[in-house]
């Protein structure tokens, strides 16, 4: 899990653009305040819920917000329209190296053609069909499949060379063995070739190639793709209750330790516990054009959104998907933040637009019209979301930490920018209000504040429960982070240990918690925030803890002071883990990782049978099981 609220980062700019608007205006804020109010706020001093209402209530009253210039200029947003103009000097620069045959290279300055052209225009048209080509000579046949099925369907490439096309994609399908689809293609290239700009004779030859194309294809078998399931990271038994969670977990409750999960029965290293999907996510400002938006596959063919050049989907079925949602920020081009603002602090800035992204997730009436469910925050309430809210309802029950959290009014002000970020884009346009009206007795009927409220709400609860996703190149080890998202239910239920008995592994955006050691009957299911006690000295734990997620750690570890893992005990002499300790470093020498893995996971079930921890042996097979469960089945980025 990460943190990102970076109370150290005092000079990252968003924090700065707060900063600079609260010192012209603080003083009119804490004047029309009680002063009991003011001058906690002041002293950044304890704030309950009621007095945020308050608070956010007299900003707006008093405008004591962004102008409308302001909130256009807070960045560039140089992305955020097309540009046949761009497109098209990306195109020229894309036909000069494939001219040199440097295909990878012309293959991305094809995808900024592709980003940059007027939808359904005729410079996409061209730039889908020069990439196309290219993903022809890298062999990534249904990659130009997919192009050249595009283009068609959009009509308005020029009719003249319109056969080339069709010529291409009888190729490619007779690549993938799609016979019958294949000779339709060249059957339809020859129909179009009478309207190609050619001499007589160079259509005829032409004309006899495809021909010859059609007997070649008729020769090779029709390719029946038969897809097999990987079941390794399936759920052996599904809880009744709680979908996506193993019947095995068990979930209590206590004053001092909130809600928590239990083993019901013992469950064995490699064993999956449960997988889960975000509600909301987001790229990292400056990888937008390297993730898919919806999914956060790694993209190297993008699918452009319609309507900016700053997001990209990985097939038409992600775009789909997200258009409803992406409508909303689609004008704030999140890729401009970081052209405008460079690098530093846009972990911090994409941690707290997460907020903005959990509000576009469904449309504003229906948060109005739920607005009771939006209203006090149940702890105790088991993760079961309603379908219709998409786990918003379970992320609304996360905890927040108003009462420890620091720099409240910078935070509070972050969330009347990003209120007023999608009032800029319409998000709140034709609201009806009537229902908040009749639900609250407090500053939350106006629409205002109820807004501006949920997503401070929101910003505090993505503060100390988001987790970072990661890609790494396939057969490397380093690990590079490329979005956040809220896994709010699994977060919900598992707590920190400083000695965890699981780990996780991403795949796309669904997270996979998997057993590392034997979990035994009542027995604490732990994930790991920060600081492992191998690796951090008990205070810097401690610190970690109390600073980020704002609690102390009373795991095992930590009550008990365990050592780091030079000072571990270090003695095993066991024949069975002997022997598959040789065959595993025999795996990993060759880099076969499936096998490693069931080795690794084999060695945690005799580490677990006859060792008493703290023992190097826990630590060092747990990072050996983790490494190879990533190289099996965490995201990779894809090479070109």
């Amino acid at each position: 899990m990460e943190n990102s609220e970076d109370t150290q980062e005092k000079s990252y700019w968003f924090l700065k653009f707060v900063s600079e608007k609260i010192s012209k205006v603080k003083s009119s804020l804490l004047a029309k305040l009680d002063p009991d109010l003011g001058g906690r706020i002041d002293s950044d001093g304890q704030i309950s819920r009621a007095d945020v209402f308050k608070i956010i209530k007299e900003i707006h009253e008093l405008n004591l917000k962004w102008t409308e210039e302001e909130i256009l200029g807070a960045w560039t947003k140089s992305r955020s329209e097309k540009s046949d103009k761009c497109s098209l000097q990306s195109r020229e620069k894309g036909n000069s190296l494939m001219k040199v045959g440097k295909w990878s290279k012309a293959l991305t300055h094809y995808n900024e053609a592709v980003l940059w052209a007027e939808s359904c225009g005729q410079n996409l048209s061209m730039a889908l069909a020069n990439r196309a080509f290219v993903w022809m000579k890298l062999e990534e046949f249904e990659k130009a499949q997919v192009d050249l099925l595009w283009v068609i369907k959009m009509g308005n490439y020029s009719k003249e060379s319109l056969y080339k096309i069709y010529q291409r994609l009888g190729i490619v399908l007779q690549k993938l063995q799609k016979t019958s689809e294949s000779i339709e293609a060249f059957k339809k290239a020859i129909e179009l070739i009478i309207f190609a700009k050619l001499p007589t004779d160079q259509k005829k030859n032409n004309i006899e190639e495809l021909k010859i194309n059609i007997k070649n294809a008729d020769k090779i078998p029709q390719f029946s793709e038969e897809i097999v399931h990987d079941s390794s990271l399936d759920i052996i038994e599904e809880h009744s209750d709680l979908e996506g969670f193993s019947k095995k977990l068990g979930v209590k409750f206590t004053d001092d330790k909130g809600r928590f999960a239990v083993a019901n029965e013992t469950i064995e290293p490699g064993e999956v516990i449960c997988r889960t999907t975000p509600v909301t996510s987001v790229i990292l400002f400056n990888d937008t054009l390297e993730f898919c938006y919806n999914c956060l596959s790694h993209v190297i063919s993008p699918i452009p959104c319609p309507k900016c050049s700053s997001t990209v989907f990985c097939s038409f079925i992600c775009l789909k998907q997200s258009l409803s949602r992406h409508v909303y920020d689609c004008p704030l081009s999140f890729l401009d933040i970081y052209l405008s603002h460079g690098k530093w602090g846009v972990g911090a800035t994409s941690c707290t637009f997460v907020a903005l992204k959990a509000l576009g997730m469904r449309p504003a009436q229906f948060f109005v019209k739920h607005c009771d469910i939006f209203d006090e925050v149940h702890e105790q309430k088991l993760p079961i979301g309603d379908k219709e809210f998409g786990n918003l309802d379970v992320f609304f029950n996360s905890v927040t930490h108003l009462e420890t959290t620091k720099q409240k009014l910078e935070k509070i002000f972050m969330a009347v920018f990003l209120y007023q970020c999608f009032e800029h884009t319409g998000y709140f346009k034709n609201l009806q209000v009537e229902d908040l009206k009749q639900h609250f007795q407090d500053e939350r009927r106006s629409p205002e504040v109820f807004f501006t409220t949920l997503i401070f709400h929101f910003m505090l609860a993505t503060y100390s429960n988001n987790h970072s996703i990661s890609s790494s190149v396939p057969g490397q080890f380093e690990k590079r982070k490329y979005a956040l998202a809220i896994f709010c239910r699994v977060v919900s239920l598992l707590n920190h240990s400083c000695n965890p008995n699981t780990g996780i592994v991403v795949q796309n955006n669904t997270q996979v918690t998997v057993a590392t050691k034997r979990i035994y009957p009542d027995e604490d299911i732990c994930h790991i925030y920060q600081g492992h006690f191998a690796d951090t000295a008990l205070e810097k734990r401690r610190k970690l803890m109390q600073d980020f997620f704002h609690f102390t750690c009373t795991c095992n570890a930590c009550s008990e002071n365990f050592p780091t893992y030079e000072d571990l005990d270090e003695n095993f002499d066991n024949k069975e883990y002997l022997a598959l300790n040789i065959e595993a470093m025999s795996a990993f020498s060759v880099q076969d990782f499936r096998k490693g893995l069931e080795l690794t996971k084999n060695k945690l079930k005799i580490v677990s049978d006859h060792l008493i921890e703290p023992h190097q042996f826990f630590v060092k097979e747990r990072a050996a099981f983790l490494e190879c469960l990533w190289q099996c089945y965490g995201n990779k980025t894809s090479l070109i």
